[in-house]
Formats: C-alpha cells, sequence, structure tokens
C-alpha cells in the first residue's frame, strides 16, 4: 500500500495497517505528540484521526537510538559571538 492511495485523512486503524504496527501502538504514538493527529471528541476519544502530511512527518524523523541521552536545555552551553 502507498501513501498516495490513502485517504488525505485517516483513522488510526487505517495508520496501523500502513505502517504495519498494531492499533494500540498507533494511540501511544498520538497520545504522546510523536505522531500528530486530531481527537474530534473527549480526550480518551476513539475519534483520533490523521493526515498523509502528519504521517510523513512521522517517518522521515528519526528515533534517537536507545539509551541515548538528549541534553537537556539547561544544560547546554549558549556560546555568544
Amino acid at each position: 500500500m502507498r501513501l498516495d492511495e490513502l485517504p488525505e485523512v485517516l483513522t488510526p486503524k487505517q495508520v496501523a495497517e500502513y505502517l504495519q504496527i498494531s492499533h494500540d501502538a498507533v494511540r501511544a504514538l498520538l497520545r504522546s505528540g510523536r505522531l500528530r493527529g486530531v481527537n474530534a471528541g473527549a480526550k480518551q476519544s476513539k475519534y483520533w484521526r490523521i493526515t498523509k502530511d502528519a504521517i510523513r512527518e512521522f517517518t522521515s524523523t528519526p528515533e534517537p537510538a536507545k539509551g541515548s541521552r538528549q541534553p537537556k536545555e539547561s544544560s547546554v552551553v549558549k556560546t555568544y559571538f
């Protein structure tokens, strides 16, 4: 299945099928904010909708390696010229 063959706005089930992951994994990605989506209902609603642009963004963003630490903003030394 190709992304351009899918509708512009998808359900979590459609995204799960496209990414070949579980429906629960898609919902976890949505709740964590790693995958952008719109929840058209209550906070724990099943009415998530995801655009193809959000899927493109998600699949093009590299995931940090396990065990790697991202520096906290407060620990980054800023250099001024």
